[in-house]
């Protein structure tokens, strides 16, 4: 096929994608393999290692497509009016378009959910507000609800079960765990790891990486609120009393809840264990996170001459 100058940067890029996002996520299944998603000292750090893990094949693919093809395509491909393009470039083109088209319409999907159930929750809203001036809204639900649900300003739901059998304190320390999803984004970030648009999405590896980010979250959000309240035990109590009115039943909420089914025993343990000494949980810094992505970048650019090569060869492949 025979295609002007704009178009073949397209056919390149999509294609660039395409490969490097399958190539990282291939990697990425061999890291995970040999290390068994080996985990870092504290939840966050090891929430937020596994989100940019499962994260990285579609920025890998995204970096190299979106920055480093144009750059090296302006410099260096002639302007032509139009040239040959060969089969692969065109195929691999085709499973980079597939690959983002589906990645937005999970996210697409994954919104039109979070808003349903929104409404579904503001429906069942009891009209007197939620005691003591905490920011939540108590809803009729057979399911001991506690959920921070919305992506961009989300809101605290509590189901009166869950308002009844728990004290003031541990109401505190239950709207204290949903506020730490709040200040991480959690909701946000739980989107963007169920629309990453490579081939894990397809791979029994990306479902595990993401209930893996899941549980560190909530093991986060734990520890986030008992920093907050300085009384983990409250925290751990109102636990247990979800636990026990759930009588086996989950939740398929598309938000960050309290508890949807799972097993609490190590949740439970980690906030008894240390009621009173919560050491501040390491995370990346925003220095080692820089130095990371000038390295990046410096590689990226380096690369471009070989990358420029290296796609002129794909696209000549069949033509």
């Amino acid at each position: 096929m025979t295609l002007g100058y704009l178009a073949r940067l397209a056919v390149q890029m999509l294609a660039a994608y395409a490969l490097v996002a399958t190539m990282a996520a291939v990697a990425l299944w061999a890291w995970a393999r040999v290390s068994g998603l080996a985990r870092a000292t504290a939840p966050t750090a090891r929430a937020q290692a596994l989100f940019f893990a499962r994260l990285a094949p579609a920025a890998s693919g995204l970096l190299v497509a979106g920055v480093l093809v144009p750059a090296s395509y302006l410099i260096w491909e002639p302007r032509h009016d139009s040239e040959a393009v060969g089969d692969a470039a065109l195929l691999a083109a085709l499973a980079g378009t597939m690959l983002l088209a589906s990645g937005a319409w999970r996210a697409v999907r994954a919104a039109l959910d979070t808003v349903r159930i929104g409404r579904r929750l503001v429906a069942a809203t009891s009209t007197p507000p939620f005691p003591h001036d905490l920011p939540a809204a108590i809803v009729e639900s057979a399911f001991p609800i506690v959920a921070l649900v919305g992506l961009v300003s989300p809101r605290i739901f509590v189901a009166r079960s869950v308002l009844e059998a728990c004290t003031a304190a541990e109401l505190r320390a239950v709207v204290a765990h949903e506020r730490a999803h709040a200040v991480a984004h959690d909701n946000l970030r739980r989107m963007a790891l169920v629309a990453a648009p490579d081939p894990l999405a397809w791979h029994p590896l990306g479902a595990e990486l993401v209930e893996a980010w899941a549980h560190e979250a909530e093991l986060a959000a734990d520890a986030g609120a008992a920093r907050a309240t300085a009384a983990p035990l409250d925290l751990a109590s109102a636990l247990v009393k979800v636990a026990r009115l759930a009588a086996d039943r989950s939740d398929p909420l598309p938000a960050s809840a309290l508890y949807r089914g799972e097993a609490i025993t190590e949740r439970v343990h980690r906030l008894v264990q240390t009621p009173h000494a919560r050491a501040v949980e390491a995370s990346t810094t925003s220095s080692a996170l820089a130095f990371r992505l000038a390295v990046v970048a410096a590689v990226g650019i380096a690369a471009m001459p070989w990358l420029h090569r290296l796609l002129e060869t794909l696209v000549r492949l069949g033509a």
